[in-house]
């Protein structure tokens, strides 16, 4: 696709919130952990850089699964992806610190990973499918003329065979490696001007890739381009991460996020440079946890740079259970706080070119029902997805929209969570 206009700017924020691992994830910014080279495996962790496969892998035939693929396989990992194919799941068995013998796919969209086979296991007939097994569950009709009619196509091609529902198809991948080569396109040079960059991107894209990537469900993963898969996550007062192990030992450490008061005990303090320290800290945390990930040294999937946070509704009423989380019950306060953490978590490089994170405040706008019933709890029932928030113009202006202002005038806001309700 050419460059037949400028994309509006509405756009381009949608690209670079949800490409921001190109555009936000450089070595510029440094923190808690040195940015090293990423392993030579098949994790496409770092943007701009594309896998080259090496190697054929060696087909084994299929083979009668029962339940569950690792009665075959052993499986030591497994993964299920909407866009499987018979080369995802090599690079996902042969990746990402992952070196198993053996890949399977199964059931049009399943890829399972294991270093031996199960004495004796049942092959089926010709074509994977014996009488009274016509594998169709999958709902899946494969293009290529050569395939049987029962087997499932792949979910990210159709022209090739992922196996069936109850049936694996078994690869030897020992000689399967995978090498990352860098993407020499203008979206790819940092040296750019952003707008350049998207514009590059964006023409590049296909229809269906942008729907894709304007959906916060399916976040954009784009392994032809060099754009890895963008995470989303929670830090109103810390990163919403479990504790997890890096590989960086035999034993591993455990690694865990620093959890912070929350934000109305926080806000309480009155204490602005607190709260900057505090978004400081977090996004720091962040970045670390990024690198880790960038770098292949942790075995948990943490590696957010867009954030929800920080919260910056009103808590108008106690028995909205969620007064915990937002600042109080202030415009004023809230604005206040909303400046310095958004500032603290979003800052600049050196260079001032690239932030640090990007915070995306919640939830626009009046928002602060969960559920309830009218006529005092007798008559009909609602939800915070069906409730329809009937607030005057002057109390929106005056009261539930200053925070997020300030925090989009004051601190460059990158984006904002919509609310569930209706206003």
């Amino acid at each position: 696709m050419g460059h037949a206009s400028k994309a509006p700017r509405t756009a381009k924020l949608l690209i670079l919130l949800t490409c921001a691992s190109v555009l936000l994830s450089v070595p510029a910014i440094t923190v808690a952990v040195t940015i090293a080279t990423p392993p030579n495996d098949a994790s496409i962790r770092t943007p701009c850089t594309k896998l080259v496969r090496k190697g054929e892998a060696k087909s084994l035939g299929c083979f009668h699964d029962g339940a569950r693929s690792r009665y075959i396989l052993n499986a030591s990992e497994s993964a299920s992806k909407t866009t499987m194919t018979r080369d995802a799941c090599f690079s996902f068995c042969r990746g990402n610190g992952r070196r198993t013998k053996y890949a399977g796919v199964e059931d049009a969209w399943q890829c399972f990973c294991g270093d031996s086979v199960s004495p004796a296991p049942q092959t089926p007939p010709e074509w994977c499918a014996g009488p009274g097994h016509q594998f169709t569950s999958c709902n899946k009709t494969c293009a290529s003329p050569s395939s049987p009619p029962q087997m499932c196509c792949c979910t990210g091609n159709s022209s090739e065979t992922c196996g069936a529902t109850g049936i694996l198809e078994l690869y030897d991948v020992s000689s399967v490696s995978y090498e990352q080569v860098p993407i020499d396109t203008p979206y790819c040079n940092s040296s750019l001007d952003f707008d350049d960059r998207i514009d590059d991107l964006l023409s590049r894209m296909t229809q269906e890739e942008k729907i894709t990537c304007m959906s916060t469900k399916t976040l954009c993963a784009l392994p032809r381009l060099g754009v890895i898969t963008q995470q989303w996550a929670e830090a109103l007062h810390g990163l919403r991460y479990s504790c997890g192990t890096d590989v960086q030992g035999a034993s591993g450490r455990l690694v865990c996020a620093t959890s912070f008061p929350h934000a109305q005990l926080l806000a309480a303090s009155f204490n602005r440079s607190l709260w900057s320290a505090v978004g400081d800290a977090i996004s720091t945390e962040a970045r670390a946890f990024h690198n880790l990930w960038v770098t292949g040294k942790s075995s948990t999937v943490r590696y957010a740079l867009s954030f929800w946070a920080p919260d910056v509704n009103l808590c108008r009423d106690p028995r909205w259970g969620r007064c915990l989380e937002v600042p109080s019950e202030c415009p004023m306060l809230t604005s206040e706080y909303a400046i310095r953490y958004v500032g603290s978590m979003q800052q600049k490089d050196a260079s001032d070119t690239y932030n640090k994170v990007l915070c995306n405040t919640k939830h626009w706008s009046a928002y602060d029902v969960e559920s309830g019933a009218t006529n005092d709890g007798t008559g009909d029932k609602y939800n915070r997805m069906s409730f329809n928030a009937i607030v005057p113009t002057r109390d929106l202006i005056e009261t539930y929209w200053p925070q997020f202002r300030a925090a989009s005038r004051g601190a460059g806001l990158a984006g904002t969570m919509c609310s569930y309700n209706a206003v």
